[in-house]
């Protein structure tokens, strides 16, 4: 799972419905731009989330994204916005979608 943040300012939601999933991501990486790294890394313990943070110093959401391809280390991807809601299958589907069709 790979969230891009400016900010932070509504992350915290999208961490708290990413540690109530059926199924919770292996890892999260965090690339984070305009926050204290120390920040994120106490929220996603606070919701039990494998979190990588990696702090982005130059750059735009394209250098985030690739920033957080280059740190993941699973075999699937997963992008999200860092205000969002996500229902709590919202792994587990991604997951088996990409079972199904692994090409």
């Amino acid at each position: 799972m790979i969230i891009p943040t400016l900010g932070g300012g509504y992350i915290d939601h999208t961490l708290r419905t990413l540690g109530r999933q059926t199924v919770k991501p292996d890892e999260v990486v965090l690339v984070v731009k305009g926050v204290a790294p120390e920040k994120l890394e106490r929220k996603c313990t606070a919701y039990e989330l494998s979190c990588t943070v990696i702090e982005q110093t130059g750059g735009y959401l394209t250098r985030a994204c690739n920033m957080g391809k280059q740190a993941a280390t699973g075999d699937i991807l997963i992008f999200t916005d860092d205000d969002v809601l996500l229902p709590p299958v919202w792994v587990e589907r991604y997951v088996s979608l990409h079972r199904a069709f692994p090409g």
